[in-house]
């Protein structure tokens, strides 16, 4: 800007040239040039222009180099009602002025920017009188949009820190004064004042309660303090007694590089009403647990009533074992939620009867929990694997043990949980010639409600009874079998359409089971939910997902026609609860001798049928 400015025709703008100008002029025009702070001057009546290198920097193309030498007005005129009266201001000598952070929007680069600026305006001074106006400015535009980020950034997380639903709070210094507080703080200690005065002050009935001493031990020592399940007495007004409530909470230190602790950051939630709803619902297991054991003893006492005098006193006792297995799966499931158990308390439970302190039961495992379904299944299963071994197996004699393990195993994408009952040590194992109940019970049992393969290996040195499961089975009531599910990654073809409209027929979908308590369905009603089953039946056979071309080859099924059924049942359930939008069971009923004649694998149709 130097060099233009020396080689600037100064005549044509009245001022003349550069050797006859006014010695402040000269004097202010040499520091402006020299500078690298963005700096321009107005001169004269006519306010004629002159800036530096940093200032160029901020005008744009579409004023520079024309706003060298050019009228003010003329240059300024989309911005004059700003910045003109400030000037005249300083042109009819009041004095400087000065403009922080101001908006100041001009056009550069092609459009119309919002800019902002801090800046000053400064007299030049001639003869006693004001000659011209210096200004010195800033673009800060960058830095205003950060702090208005940052402004909007904090405004959030202030909405943030008083909407969070546990209570936070903020003390400051040794004595705890509170820096902030949020809204679910001010509601726990019953909207009191907190901000300013020390914890002591706004809750002072905690004093005895072992809080104010935690907070000082944090301050001074820098370590944070974790309380769970806590209750707290607050103080209630004259119209209120005092409340209790249990709280977890968190005494976080708040420390500087320094090491100083400087505040105390407090945060929480209120558990009350969660550690009450606990305590009914124990209360209500305990209850459950009461009538589940006088059930059984009714039972109990039934049968040996029943039975008393007869040849059946072996029955018997397996009868009552049988019920204080399932007894003892009651009190394993109630000790816990009643929804879920480990399989160690399961086992353990399971085989506490045949227990004689010698070390016969060898049990591994890692922590796994069951649902309810299949830990009862696997305590009845478990308990009459213990029986056998007691009466012919590794427990019957004074040598023999017994290796409980289970564990899971990964194979690709697919966790496995293996059960094993590995008996050693008791006399030679044959294989039974006629199954009996208790086998039929472990296998059925299990493979029914684990969706699991059983295999049980009467080896010459001892029983092995093995259950592998997929993982997800654990802890589900699945609503179809697992062989059906298992089928579910299969298609059907357009070949089976035919096959497909019967299977329509016996889908029901209704707002409850079928299974009804009262007098029988009327014949109407029956027909009415045949003809609810037909249209849900005809609007499914539409559905793409369930009509989509077979998969060529079905893994393990080699395309059998019962297999390709056992699919669309699947996918027509699914299609039916997207139609059904208050349907709240689904029940599959096949009839058996119609399938008979097209499938002739009836264990398909049993699974189907359970």
């Amino acid at each position: 800007m130097g060099s233009l400015t020396r080689a600037y025709d100064w005549n044509k703008t009245g001022l003349g040239p550069p050797q006859g100008w006014p010695q402040s002029l000269r004097t202010t025009v040499k520091l402006m040039l020299q500078s690298r702070h963005p700096m321009f001057i107005w001169w004269g009546p006519d306010l004629i222009q002159f800036y530096n290198d940093a200032y160029r920097a901020t005008l744009g193309p579409e004023r520079h180099p024309t706003a060298l030498g050019d009228r003010g007005k003329d240059c300024w005129a989309e911005i004059w009602h700003i910045i003109g009266p400030q000037i005249e201001y300083v042109m009819a000598g009041k004095g400087s002025t000065w403009h922080e952070d101001a908006l100041v929007p001009v056009t550069r680069n092609g459009k119309r920017e919002d800019v902002w600026w801090t800046y000053s305006y400064g007299p030049i001074d001639v003869d006693g009188e004001v000659g011209g106006v210096l200004v010195i400015c800033n673009d800060v535009t960058e830095r205003h949009l950060a702090k208005e980020a940052l402004e909007d950034h904090t405004r959030y997380l202030e909405q943030l820190f008083e909407q969070a639903p546990g209570f936070i709070a903020v003390l400051q210094g040794p004595n705890h004064v509170f820096e902030i507080a949020n809204a679910a703080y001010k509601r726990l200690v019953g909207d009191r004042t907190c901000v300013g005065k020390t914890v002591r002050d706004v809750i002072p009935e905690m004093e005895g309660q072992g809080f104010f001493e935690l907070l000082d031990e944090v301050y001074r020592t820098g370590v944070a303090h974790v309380g769970r399940r806590v209750p707290v007495i607050f103080a209630g007004d004259a119209e209120a007694l005092a409340k209790t409530r249990v709280v977890d909470f968190v005494y976080q230190p708040i420390i500087l590089r320094t090491g100083e602790s400087t505040g105390i950051f407090c945060e929480g939630i209120d558990v009350t009403d969660h550690v009450q709803a606990e305590e009914h619902l124990r209360l209500m297991n305990q209850e459950l647990k009461h009538r589940v054991k006088n059930t059984l003893a009714m039972v109990s006492a039934i049968a040996g009533q029943t039975l008393r005098g007869t040849p059946s006193a072996a029955a018997l006792a397996t009868f009552h074992g049988r019920l204080a297995a399932f007894g003892k799966a009651h009190d394993t499931l109630t000790a816990d939620t009643w929804a879920t158990a480990s399989v160690r308390n399961v086992v353990h439970d399971a085989l506490e009867a045949h227990r004689t302190g010698q070390g016969r039961f060898i049990i591994s495992g890692p922590e796994i929990t069951l649902g309810s379904k299949q830990a009862l299944s696997l305590a009845l299963a478990t308990h009459e694997l213990a029986t056998n071994a007691a009466k012919y197996g590794a427990l019957s004699n004074n040598r023999g043990t017994v290796h409980v393990s289970w564990r899971e195993e990964r194979e690709g994408d697919a966790v496995t949980f293996h059960f094993e009952w590995i008996e050693a040590g008791g006399p030679p194992v044959t294989a039974p010639v006629k199954e009996g109940f208790g086998t039929r019970l472990v296998n059925r049992v299990l493979s029914a409600d684990f969706g699991a393969r059983v295999e049980i290996d009467y080896a010459p040195g001892g029983l092995v009874c093995r259950l592998l499961a997929p993982i997800q089975n654990l802890n589900q009531d699945r609503p179809i079998c697992g062989r059906v599910i298992q089928m579910a990654k299969a298609n059907c073809s357009d070949t089976h359409r035919r096959a497909v409209r019967r299977v329509v027929r016996l889908l029901v979908a209704e707002d409850g089971p079928r299974k009804r308590a009262g007098p029988p369905i009327p014949r109407d009603d029956m027909r009415a939910q045949r003809a609810h089953s037909c249209r849900c039946g005809a609007a499914t056979l539409d559905d793409p997902e369930v009509m989509r071309p077979v998969t060529p080859g079905l893994a393990n099924h080699n395309g059998k026609l019962e297999d390709h059924l056992a699919v669309v049942l699947l996918r027509l359930c699914k299609a039916i609860s997207r139609l059904a939008a208050r349907a709240k069971v689904i029940e599959v009923v096949l009839a058996v001798h119609r399938l008979e004649k097209k499938c002739p694998n009836n264990g398909l149709h049993a699974d189907l049928v359970r």
